[in-house]
């Protein structure tokens, strides 16, 4: 709501939640944003709707940094790393 009000959205979107929560965010999101999938905490994966990433050419990835450590523990360190200055 508070997005709403103001007039502003969110360039970057990371859910780790999945289920509603990844709907709500892409409606918050702003021109050439990305939106970041990460898990499924809630318990209910995430299901992309391409009219919403079409609208306003936002890029999603999916990152699996549990995986990512056991491929290239480099990558993910500098990742975990980056995060955490966030």
């Amino acid at each position: 709501k508070i997005l709403k009000k103001n007039r502003t959205g969110l360039d970057v979107f990371v859910d780790i939640v999945g289920g509603d929560s990844w709907n709500q965010g892409l409606k918050c999101m702003n021109w050439y944003g990305r939106a970041l999938v990460i898990g499924f905490a809630g318990g209910k994966i995430q299901k992309i709707k391409a009219n919403r990433i079409l609208l306003k050419n936002i890029d999603v990835q999916g990152v699996a940094w549990g995986a990512t450590a056991y491929r290239d523990m480099k990558a993910y360190r500098a990742s975990v790393s980056d995060a955490l200055k966030m």
